[in-house]
């Protein structure tokens, strides 16, 4: 898709900093921290979390870095496509409207959640998948 890995970055990053923001600020609010000086706690609080999130956001993205890959239709058959995706952990998503790319969601253990989804749509002769780099080395005959 299109904005799917700026969505992913955003959708992660606000993630990070609000959990790392909770988190920290608890555990400062415990230790008594706010009472002595909280203008202070505040703003290292936003700062590090802003710096943590950014960072591991970052990683995160690099270690499941996205590729697009061509499967030419005459080296898979569908049904064996999906079988090799569930057998992945990914599980097609049902989506509300027709639509030429089928989505699907990776299903912890054996798809890691923040890989992220994949995004599969046919060609007359490709099917074009599009993913984290690390698992559709799985999918690619030529591996």
């Amino acid at each position: 898709m299109k904005n799917y890995v700026l969505l992913r970055f955003v959708k992660l990053n606000l993630y990070f900093f609000s959990a790392y923001s909770l988190l920290t600020g608890l555990w400062y609010a415990f230790t008594n921290r706010f009472e002595t000086e909280a203008g202070t706690a505040v703003k290292e609080i936003m700062l590090n979390a802003a710096i943590f999130s950014l960072l591991f956001t970052l990683l995160l993205l690099l270690w499941y870095r996205r590729t697009r890959l061509l499967v030419a239709t005459t080296k898979i058959s569908y049904p064996e496509l999906q079988k090799r995706l569930s057998d992945m952990g990914y599980e097609q998503v049902k989506l509300s409207q027709k639509s030429n790319t089928e989505v699907y969601k990776p299903t912890p253990p054996k798809a890691a959640a923040m890989a992220g989804k994949l995004f599969v749509s046919k060609s007359p002769s490709f099917y074009i998948i599009e993913g984290p780099a690390r698992l559709l080395k799985q999918l690619d005959p030529k591996a």
